[in-house]
């Protein structure tokens, strides 16, 4: 969590799988001291090639009052079908 701007989270997703991943929805839920979500941002990558790293920022268009105690970054993503050509 950026401090300074108070309304952005960067991370880095890296693809450890030698193929590449495809249809990547990322979504960062910001959390208060009592644990509870109080906001949430998300992005979407068509790919990561494999063996490969991308910089992810998310943001919210205004700073918190009160920075967030904690976060977490989940994601989903399309994990093809075997034999798919």
């Amino acid at each position: 969590f950026d401090s300074v701007s108070n309304s952005r989270v960067t991370a880095t997703i890296a693809n450890d799988a030698l193929t590449d991943g495809k249809s990547i929805k990322m979504v960062a839920v910001l959390f208060d001291v009592d644990g509870n979500a109080i906001a949430a941002s998300s992005t979407f990558l068509d790919s990561i090639k494999g063996s490969s790293e991308l910089p992810v920022v998310f943001t919210w268009p205004n700073p918190f009052v009160t920075p967030p105690a904690s976060f977490e970054i989940y994601l989903h993503y399309d994990q093809g079908v075997v034999g798919e050509n």
